[in-house]
């Protein structure tokens, strides 16, 4: 029989410190395979939730103004358009706030859904500073108004309305606006769903006693303008009027 002279203490040190070293790599090794794994489940039913809501929309069918969307090859206001939220630099949870809303908002009857890729998005929102905001519009001089009896320049957000429509929000707009009579957290849903439906295919429309249900204006109505003796409405509502962006209904 072969003797087997003990460990001395520095080799079973050695010898700890590699049992150690291996720990720690099979440990993060796996924690790495487990968080891909995680990553790849979460997608997957994020996307089974997208089906499923779009086939209830579908299925469910629409009623009312602002719910029915247009008659013909659209009926469903783009149905199932996904849309996607951009990151900023402005306001670091300008995405998740933005989400949040979009994810309450009654335009989900019209088929919207969030995705987390722009290449899969029609629809794209983005936070835009003021100077963006001001160059576009310089661009276009005749489009500059003020409040009345002041020299203050009204500034709206925007959506460029095409077969990819492009939201921009202003980003001062974005922190309130006082002459809507708005909270801040008010405005910020109000011009998210106000954008949202240029970007569906729906244009402004008025706000006066005829438009003004129960005293509140349209969604669609540039509440920034300020509402009167009206109250801002903040999301859109199965009575308001439709008015439709002419190149945009089909």
């Amino acid at each position: 029989m072969i003797g087997i002279d003990p460990l001395s203490e520095s080799d079973e040190a050695v010898l700890i410190f590699i049992l150690i070293i291996l720990m720690v790599y099979i440990i993060v090794h796996y924690s790495n395979a487990l968080d891909e794994m995680s990553n790849s489940i979460v997608g997957a039913i994020r996307k089974v939730i997208d089906n499923v809501g779009d086939a209830i929309s579908i299925i469910g069918g629409r009623s009312g103004s602002m719910s029915s969307g247009r008659s013909g090859g659209r009926s469903s206001g783009r149905s199932g358009v996904a849309y996607y939220i951009h990151d900023s630099d402005i306001d670091h949870d300008f995405k998740r706030i933005a989400g949040k809303i979009l994810e309450t908002s009654p335009w989900k009857s019209h088929g919207i859904r969030e995705v987390y890729s722009p290449d899969e998005a029609k629809i794209t929102i983005r936070l835009a500073d003021r100077k963006f905001m001001d160059d576009s519009y310089n661009k276009n001089p005749d489009k500059i108004e003020y409040y009345p009896g002041t020299n203050k320049q009204i500034r709206f957000s925007y959506t460029i309305t095409s077969d990819t429509p492009e939201i921009y929000i202003d980003e001062v707009n974005w922190n309130g606006v006082p002459e809507s009579g708005l909270s801040v957290d008010d405005y910020r849903i109000y011009v998210i769903n106000h954008e949202m439906g240029h970007a569906l295919g729906f244009d402004h429309v008025p706000c006066d006693a005829t438009t003004a249900v129960n005293g509140v204006c349209p969604v669609m109505y540039q509440s920034t303008r300020g509402c009167g003796e009206f109250q801002c409405g903040i999301r859109p509502r199965p009575n308001d009027p439709v008015v439709y962006i002419p190149h945009m209904k089909k």
